[in-house]
């Protein structure tokens, strides 16, 4: 696995956050806001992994495995997109320094 340190560990998706796959897409529903979100298949991937309790460097590697991508930048853009939905309170992040954010 790639050496590279990204302010994320582990993510997980929030219980009440409602996913529903349609082809290779992933449609997300807060039921709080009533936001839909739309995942490409790279996000569904990523969505896949993060709620099967994949760290972050693991959907790195897998990642940069499946996309032939230097694994480094996989899990540079993994932690980005992880957090882009986290601050859509889709998910839960953990940092590296153990406390749930």
């Amino acid at each position: 696995m790639a050496n590279v340190q990204t302010p994320v560990a582990y993510a997980g998706a929030r219980p009440d956050v409602v996913s529903v796959k349609h082809g290779d897409a992933t449609v997300l529903l807060d039921p709080f806001s009533g936001r839909y979100y739309t995942l490409n298949n790279v996000g569904t991937f990523i969505w896949d992994r993060v709620c099967d309790a994949k760290s972050i460097a693991q959907i790195g590697a897998e990642i940069g495995n499946a996309y032939d991508v230097d694994l480094g930048q996989a899990e540079q853009d993994v932690a980005k997109f992880v957090v882009s939905l986290a601050e859509r309170n889709l998910l839960v992040v953990t940092p590296h320094d153990g406390e749930t954010a």
